[in-house]
Parts: C-alpha cells; structure tokens; sequence
C-alpha cells in the first residue's frame, strides 16, 4: 500500500486528549516501547537500561514517554529507571490511537518490531526499529514519507542466511541480542540530531534514501 494511505486522520479531538496525558510535557518527548509478545523479538532488559542510560545523558531536559499494553507496564517503569530525565508511563492507559496522537508530539521513536513501531511511522516521527529473526530482512519494516526519518537495525545472519525456522534453531538468545546498544544509541542519536521539520516535505524516496 502507499504510504498517504496509512495516514490515521487523527480528529482534534483525539489530539486533545492525548495532550492531557502529556500534561505539560511537550517539548522534546521521545517514545520508548520495551515490550513485545514474542520472546524471540525481546531485545532484553539489561540491553534497554544501557541504552536509556545513554540516550539520558545526550538527551538533556527530555522526557521519555513508555508506550505498550498494560501488561509491559511493570517492566517499563522498571526500565524507566534508567533514564535520567522525566518519565511518562502511558502502557495500558491509552487507545492505538490516542497512542498515535502521543506519538505525534514526539522527536523520536524507539521500539521493537511492533504495534508501536507502526503507529510512530504511520504519523511521521522519525522511527528507530529493532528487528530479529522471527521474519526475513525487509518483511514488516516500518514505513515513512521520507526514508530519511527511518533506520532499522537487523542482526546478522548467519552462515545459510534467514530460514522459516531459524528463530526456533537460534533460540531467543540469539538473533536481535545480537544487536548492541552502542550501534542503537548512535541510531537514535542520527535520528534525532535531523532537521524533523523537514521530514512531512520529503515524500520522495531515492536510491540513497534506504533504510539504514
């Protein structure tokens, strides 16, 4: 499909009331989203604390928003710790769409490959993927106007490349642990250094504009 056709249409209204769970955080807000339902896509949590202890030290004066279902909840507050800054809990506290209403006050993405993930890209914030083996190279990467406000970080493969059955042979420990939190936090950092005003003009995807 293209890409305007996954445009949500948000209402004021939906706008508004994700605004009130923003109070008056406003201003340079990243979204975070730590849970997955598959332990094969779960990048691990001594993994997420190194990267928000790193991003809260570059990130001054910037809240984290934690996004997901009421059920990553308690590990997101836990992670939360991690981060310097102010924090906001909205897991299980939210629609999918107030969620991308949140999400559309935000510089920046974060997340696994998810619900969340989709929703950021749907609405235009610059999206940061974090993919493992469960699904071949390409497959559920997230779309953007401008591919310039995507990176997606896949694990190598190994040797005889993806098969449907790797994530059961690899087990969960392999494939997206594989990823460092250095490599995601230099990501995040490209991300959100750009120019974001740029981004809903940029509609044109060039050879040079594929994701990272």
């Amino acid at each position: 499909a293209e890409q305007e056709s996954w445009e949500l249409a948000l209402t004021q209204k939906e706008m508004d009331q994700a605004s009130e769970f923003l109070g008056f955080n406003h201003k340079n807000l990243i979204a975070v989203s730590v849970g997955t339902k598959h332990p094969v896509k779960d990048w691990g949590e001594e993994n997420w604390a190194t990267l928000l202890a790193l991003l809260s030290r570059e990130m001054l004066d910037t809240t984290v928003i934690l996004l997901g279902s009421v059920d990553e909840r308690e590990r997101s507050e836990k992670l939360s710790r991690a981060w310097t800054g102010g924090n906001i809990n909205l897991c299980g506290k939210t629609s999918p769409r107030i969620a991308a209403g949140v999400l559309k006050q935000c510089r920046l993405f974060i997340g696994h490959d998810s619900g969340p993930m989709h929703l950021a890209s749907a609405v235009g914030v610059p999206t940061l993927g974090l993919f493992s083996w469960l699904t071949p190279p390409g497959q559920w990467f997230p779309g953007h106007r401008s591919w310039k406000f995507i990176k997606v970080l896949y694990p190598a493969l190994p040797r005889g490349g993806w098969k449907a059955d790797l994530q059961m042979k690899q087990g969960a420990s392999e494939g997206i642990r594989l990823i460092r939190p250095r490599d995601v936090f230099q990501s995040a950092m490209e991300l959100w250094r750009r120019d974001v005003s740029s981004a809903a003009s940029s509609n044109i995807r060039t050879d040079s504009e594929v994701p990272s």
